[in-house]
């Protein structure tokens, strides 16, 4: 596979990453408000302790999907390689996947009064909620260890469809559940029943495509788990400070302000994860093709950078949007119950932005190699985003955004200072490009305190035209080009 062939998978996948987050957005839209008022503050706030726990839980991959994906990419010419690093992570995802399960629930009841602070009305819901969720992600779990195969080599395009599948059933299921059924349990089904679909998938790709690629006990090579963990491990500890993260600083927010200030921090944590997909998804391919390419220090180096400024041209708008006009839409959008989640907006999906901006220079330099680099960025992360949470003396508001700030900017100086210490007489961005992105930027920030609310939509439709047109002139992504690729995907073309 020549590098032109991995441009044009990459620029496949990214067709299909931005279909899929722009249809997961009306449907996150949709589901929300309807899931949150069938259910109610504290019921939803319970239901949120399900993605809790598989954040928590994600840490027990040890590395092994990114260092799956990392040595199928390396070493896709030997079947014998694949085999054996396949089934050293199926079988190891298996264990982990059975033993989260037996884990969760058997302590499920005690875990949530206890440590989540829910009420003892709540109790058994909870533990539904929690068990439930553990069954799916050992499903999920499972799945990934086909994904990688399907990843390492280099069809993220796949990935994308199979998600895309994913968040219709999901949507529709859900609907039916809260209309027909109303109630937590039905939710939890719903759920379970997506995670099957997810692994049913990519195990017939797998079998209609790579079958040499098969389940077998006696293939385990403990040589190839020891290569894997190896690789991983730096990649274990940054997932597990990730997943670590928002758990964490949810406990602490039930504990300090209450279950309906976790309902409120629930629905922005979704909305900025599903805001950022729009841009994320399509850099999902990222992590591969820099460990296809990572002997190739001159054309890795060319793709990040070109794949830095598209970044940076996309997320400038959505912190402008955040700032204008964060609060009163989710306020309009859930009602004045969820106000708290209105003020948190603006703060949160600026910060969630700035970290996001840089992925595709954190991704590449753990794809190409440094995964201890990765475990080092998320820890300072996170111990500098927890200590403005202690620090901060305001109310919730105040905090979460403090923490959230703090850590993100930290995180991205960081990618951006070790991408110029690892390509040395390389630039992220142009003079001209910051020039074109950041003065309208700017310009619309200092100009918001002197207009009405009134005047806001107007301007930003200004503001907004002038970026685009910055951004085609500039070339730092071909709109044009782009928008007949979505258009031919939604019309079911190959992008």
């Amino acid at each position: 596979m020549n590098i032109a062939t991995v441009r044009k998978k990459l620029s496949s996948s990214a067709v299909s990453g931005i279909f899929r987050s722009l249809l997961a957005i009306p449907v996150y839209l949709a589901i929300t408000p309807l899931v949150a008022r069938s259910l109610g503050p504290e019921e939803f706030g319970v239901w949120s302790f399900g993605s809790m726990l598989v954040n928590v839980f994600a840490f027990t991959d040890f590395g092994l999907k990114s260092s799956l994906t990392y040595h199928i990419a390396r070493g896709r010419d030997s079947r014998e390689e694949v085999v054996s690093c396949f089934n050293a992570v199926f079988w190891s995802y298996s264990a982990i996947a059975l033993a989260v399960l037996a884990v969760t629930v058997g302590l499920a009841s005690g875990f949530s009064c206890q440590l989540l602070n829910v009420p003892t009305h709540l109790e058994s819901e909870a533990a539904y909620v929690l068990s439930i969720f553990a069954a799916g992600f050992g499903v999920r779990f499972i799945a990934v260890a086909y994904q990688g195969i399907v990843d390492g080599y280099q069809e993220q395009s796949f990935t994308q469809k199979v998600f895309t599948c994913w968040l219709l059933v999901n949507a529709a299921g859900t609907v039916i559940a809260v209309t027909v059924f109303s109630g937590l349990h039905a939710l939890g089904v719903v759920s379970l029943i997506g995670n099957f679909m997810v692994f049913v998938a990519f195990y017939l790709r797998i079998r209609l495509h790579y079958p040499f690629v098969r389940v077998r006990f006696q293939s385990i090579s403990f040589a190839a788990l020891r290569r894997l963990l190896k690789f991983g491990g730096g990649v274990f500890v940054a997932s597990m400070v990730i997943a670590l993260r928002e758990p964490f600083l949810k406990i602490l927010v039930s504990h300090r302000y209450g279950l309906p200030a976790v309902a409120d921090f629930e629905v922005v944590l979704r909305l900025c994860s599903q805001v950022m997909a729009v841009i994320v998804s399509p850099l999902g391919g990222v992590f591969a093709a820099s460990a296809y390419l990572s002997d190739n220090r001159e054309e890795l180096s060319d793709l990040v950078r070109s794949l830095f400024s598209a970044s940076l041209a996309a997320f400038l708008p959505i912190i402008i949007f955040g700032i204008a006009f964060g609060e009163a839409l989710v306020t309009w959008w859930l009602g004045e119950q969820y106000a708290g989640a209105g003020k948190l907006l603006p703060g949160i999906l600026t910060a969630f932005a700035v970290y996001y901006m840089t992925e595709v220079l954190y991704k590449s330099m753990e794809g190409s190699g440094h995964s201890r680099y990765s475990a080092i960025v998320q820890t300072v992360s996170l111990v500098f985003g927890t200590g403005a949470f202690f620090l901060s003396d305001g109310g919730m508001v105040r905090t979460l955004v403090s923490a959230y700030l703090v850590g993100f900017v930290t995180f991205s100086l960081m990618n951006g200072f070790y991408f110029l210490k690892r390509f040395p007489g390389k630039r992220l961005i142009g003079a001209t490009e910051l020039l074109c992105f950041g003065v309208p930027f700017g310009l619309f920030l200092a100009t918001v305190p002197m207009v009405s609310v009134s005047m806001l939509a107007p301007l930003f439709g200004v503001y907004l035209g002038v970026h685009l047109c910055m951004v085609q002139m500039t070339g730092a992504v071909d709109l044009i080009r782009l928008g007949k690729s979505i258009v031919g995907a939604v019309g079911g073309k190959q992008p």
